[in-house]
């Protein structure tokens, strides 16, 4: 992907050296780890900052990928986007709903192309901070609405 640097990183998020299923297995175990007993997930949110929109992109194609809602925080490049949009919308049932925070750029012209293809489930936002400030302004925003 041209817009998201000259090294391509396709690699990430790919089973079997990495996989979604198994980072949320590790992330429940550590959590229930620190809250001393054992938790279920009731409601799952998935959140990628930059380059991250390339790990939700490679864990949808790899069709490890679950979750009840997505943030993109300024991570909508090259096809990424799109291709997460579009598993979202053919889900059965309730489908995800994408909450995104966008600058100027590419992502801010994927957003708009998401938002144009998607109307029912995406949320577009322009980001009130820079894209490096977006993660700690940002991040976890749609656990408040």
């Amino acid at each position: 992907c041209v817009e998201a640097g000259a090294k391509p990183f396709h690699y990430w998020m790919t089973p079997p050296r990495e996989g979604f299923a198994k980072l949320q297995a590790q992330a429940l175990g550590e959590a229930a780890r620190l809250a001393g007993r054992p938790l279920t997930i009731a409601r799952r949110i998935v959140s990628a900052h930059s380059g991250g929109g390339l790990a939700l992109r490679n864990a949808v194609v790899s069709g490890q990928f679950e979750t009840d809602r997505l943030e993109f925080l300024d991570c909508n490049y090259g096809d990424w986007g799109m291709v997460i949009a579009r598993w979202a919308a053919g889900q059965a049932g309730a489908r995800p709903t994408i909450q995104t925070w966008n600058t100027p750029g590419p992502t801010r012209v994927h957003d708009a192309e998401i938002l144009a293809a998607f109307p029912e489930i995406v949320v577009v936002n322009e980001s009130p901070v820079g894209h490096f400030q977006i993660p700690g302004r940002l991040l976890g925003a749609v656990l408040l609405d």
